[in-house]
């Protein structure tokens, strides 16, 4: 069995320190491999250059990349990773101080499957679980959402308990799918409307089922938004896709997003 890695791209030796740190404080126990530079962490994912000799096969489970890197930028490697047939589908987590829109957008065009501020850690350790069940056959059990979605709520209050947001979750919702992939769309739904809505001083996020075109569809409603529309939406895809659904969102007038998906097709 091959081991369990995080590749940390990161050239600032306190920013490293700081997210070790910040993994180990979340009881993420995997091994992490540091990569300085954009062209070190390709060295590492394809076996070439300072690592030549490496086993190619062996993948990190996730990518926490940094955008401002010398040599090679974290938007050039992402592009490299996408492109390439053994690492398309590698969960990547973009790090950056930054809070430029145009930053975060073009990463999500580029299939990004999220976006951390280096000061918070969210969703890793689900994303940590995404390369391995996305490759995986679906399950189809009785899947309780409304506890998941609570779940995560739950985990997202306690790690910044000085935040004001007003969770708000529908009692009762069930699908047939896998719980670990659902699991892992909630947090990243759930988890973004959470961050993006950190400059609101009143912020509520909505777990809920209404019908749409005379089926059921869950939805996920934040009006912190969510930065890059559905371009940010790479794992959520995923999951679904897996489940034969269909994802779209919806602007309000009131400057919410909601987000909208099914699970059968």
């Amino acid at each position: 069995m091959n081991p369990k890695i995080v590749l940390l791209v990161e050239d600032d030796n306190d920013d490293e320190i700081l997210m070790i740190r910040s993994l180990k404080k979340n009881k993420i126990a995997n091994e992490v491999v540091v990569a300085r530079d954009g062209v070190e962490a390709l060295d590492y994912l394809f076996a070439t250059g300072s690592h030549a000799g490496k086993d190619a096969s062996i993948l990190p489970d996730v990518v926490l990349l940094d955008l401002q890197m010398p040599r090679l930028g974290g938007l050039e490697v992402l592009r490299k990773i996408r492109a390439d047939e053994r690492t398309r589908l590698l969960p990547v987590v973009i790090l950056t101080a930054s809070k430029e829109d145009k930053d975060i957008l073009e990463a999500y065009k580029l299939g990004a499957d999220s976006f951390v501020q280096k000061s918070m850690v969210l969703m890793i350790d689900d994303l940590l679980n995404l390369n391995r069940i996305t490759h995986q056959k679906a399950k189809h059990v009785k899947t309780d959402l409304s506890s998941l979605a609570a779940e995560v709520a739950s985990e997202l209050k306690h790690q910044e308990p000085q935040r004001n947001v007003d969770f708000k979750v529908q009692e009762g919702l069930t699908a047939l799918g896998d719980p670990g992939m659902i699991r892992t769309l909630l947090a990243n739904l759930i988890g973004n409307c959470w961050k993006y809505g950190s400059e609101r001083p009143n912020v509520s996020v909505e777990f809920g089922s209404k019908k749409v075109d005379g089926r059921d569809a869950f939805f996920v409603r934040g009006t912190g938004g969510f930065v890059g529309g559905s371009h940010g939406l790479t794992s959520v895809n995923r999951i679904v896709s897996r489940h034969g659904g269909r994802v779209w969102s919806k602007s309000g007038t009131d400057k919410s997003l909601t987000f909208y998906f099914t699970l059968q097709p």
